[in-house]
């Protein structure tokens, strides 16, 4: 079923708030989004991408989600020192009261959020700090422990922490870890480099978060319950990050460690994500930020977040799947029973659907009809392809095929059409050509009819509730900010799939024949 929102305003007020911080930023929404989930979750964040793709700029703009925030940004080389980043020693108190404290103010531990760019240059004593402040927001002053007011560090560099230098302990810290691209689109490209001004944004107050808001938060999204649809998809992926993804150009399959403590945060991570889109449950669309919080390698960066999106949007997918398969289990009930009455040599063979005297319909290529000329589909040689022309009719809904030369039509498309035992391939995928019952099938069987009617007529509600689904949780003014274009386009991709395959069953239920 659709995310159900629990509170429409916060999630309006995200998105207003997300739209309004990437203003003049070009490629960076997904970032920016995914910057503002792990602020708000408590979490940190480290970008990986080439020097000049906007990586600072990301921590600049997450500063405005929140009211009176204050900022600290740093560049690290070998050479920094922690007075450099947690303020220098205050002179007088050492001198004074022989305490050796710093003058934290306008440093790290007074900020809500933190910029370190070229974080693995940083020192032992830096690491050491960073340790304990990334993980429950503490800094040592002297004799006094410091409740720091961070909300998150966003740390950058263009490269992974070299193995065997004592850095897994701070890179295990940073949960949500994402690629910054160059720009890819042309489009985007131009402007950005045309542009004469440096890029600003303008948050109103009202959409800003207040430190009040934020400490309520916390608790709240404590109460997010986690169900079990999210547990199972959970356990699914760390059996495969277990059994191991294979990487690299020897594709060896070595499994993924992920610490119980992470799996903790990443849990929190996703009743974040639901608590900012205004529902009180986590829904398995969630589950695609799961990602971009495993990999631990260069290597395991596309083909982890490649197999562990592909596991969620099977989870998503899954109860429509398990009620097709429970849909199919009751039709081949049917078809077996039809062939013990009639007997093995007995083929109750249901009949091309003809439209105007002159049409097949293919199933599924469009909402409409696709009609093909039923000489012209004669005339096609089987598994040999043939380029015809798609057009849209004057009826609404319908589109035409064509291997003639010459026809009066328009919007017209090039494809190729091969013709094959079940109908139609265009594009690589089959398309069948739609049937009509064999009116012979209740003189041997008379309960069949019904029975297929009635399995019909699942199938056809089934197919509309994928398709309310993809209306709603994956409409684009609806979905969720958190999950990126590539991952809705492959959840939509999958459940596309279940519905031809929906719509073939259906064509197929009233073709019952003994000896395939």
């Amino acid at each position: 079923m659709p995310p159900k929102p629990q509170s429409n305003s916060r999630m309006n007020r995200i998105r207003k708030l997300l739209e309004q911080m990437g203003a003049g930023v070009y490629e960076r929404d997904h970032v920016l989004a995914l910057a503002l989930l792990s602020a708000v979750a408590g979490e940190s964040l480290f970008l990986l991408g080439l020097p000049g793709v906007g990586k600072s700029l990301v921590a600049r703009r997450l500063k405005l989600a929140f009211r009176d925030a204050r900022a600290f940004e740093y560049l690290m080389s070998r050479f920094s020192t922690p007075d450099e980043i947690f303020g220098p020693v205050s002179i007088s108190k050492l001198k004074d009261c022989d305490t050796y404290e710093r003058l934290t103010d306008g440093y790290l531990p007074s900020a809500d959020i933190v910029f370190l760019d070229e974080i693995w240059k940083a020192g032992p004593s830096i690491q050491n700090a960073l340790l304990t402040v990334l993980n429950e927001k503490l800094f040592r002053n002297g004799e006094h422990e410091m409740q720091l007011p961070l909300k998150g560090i966003i740390a950058a560099s263009n490269e992974l922490p070299t193995r065997d230098e004592g850095l897994e302990a701070l890179w295990d810290r940073f949960l949500l870890r994402l690629v910054v691209p160059p720009l890819e689109s042309e489009e985007a490209f131009a402007r950005m480099i045309t542009g004469t001004t440096a890029p600003t944004a303008e948050v109103e107050a009202t959409l800003r978060i207040t430190p009040t808001e934020y400490a309520s938060w916390q608790p709240a999204i404590d109460w997010v319950e986690v169900g079990g649809a999210i547990l199972a998809m959970i356990a699914r992926i760390r059996a495969l990050l277990k059994k191991g993804i294979p990487t690299g150009e020897a594709q060896e399959a070595a499994p993924i460690y992920v610490s119980d403590r992470r799996w903790k945060k990443i849990v929190r991570l996703l009743r974040t994500a639901a608590f900012l889109n205004g529902r009180e449950e986590v829904d398995p669309l969630d589950g695609f930020l799961i990602g971009a919080a495993v990999w631990n390698e260069a290597e395991q960066i596309e083909p982890c977040t490649a197999a562990i999106d592909r596991a969620v949007a099977a989870s998503i997918a899954e109860p429509f799947e398990r009620e097709f398969t429970q849909l199919g289990e009751r039709w081949q009930a049917v078809r077996a029973e039809a062939i013990r009455r009639a007997g093995r040599n007995r083929q109750f063979v249901s009949r091309y659907r003809i439209i105007d005297n002159r049409y097949y319909n293919l199933v599924g290529y469009a909402e409409g009809d696709a009609l093909i000329d039923i000489e012209e589909y004669n005339a096609l040689r089987p598994h040999v392809a043939a380029p015809a022309a798609l057009s849209e009719v004057a009826r609404a809904g319908e589109c035409i095929l064509s291997t003639a030369a010459v026809r009066p039509m328009t919007h017209t498309a090039s494809v190729s059409l091969t013709k094959n035992k079940e109908g139609i391939q265009i594009d690589g995928v089959t398309y069948p050509l739609e049937r009509v019952k064999d009116p012979e099938l209740h003189k041997i069987y008379p309960e069949a009819p019904q029975l297929l009617d009635a399995l019909d007529g699942a199938l056809r509600i089934l197919a509309d509730r994928i398709g309310v689904y993809s209306r709603t949780a994956l409409a684009p003014k609806l979905r969720s900010p958190f999950v990126s274009d590539a991952q809705y386009k492959l959840l939509k991709g999958e459940l596309a799939r279940l519905t031809l395959r929906i719509r073939r069953m259906r064509n197929s239920l009233y073709q019952i024949t003994a000896d395939e």
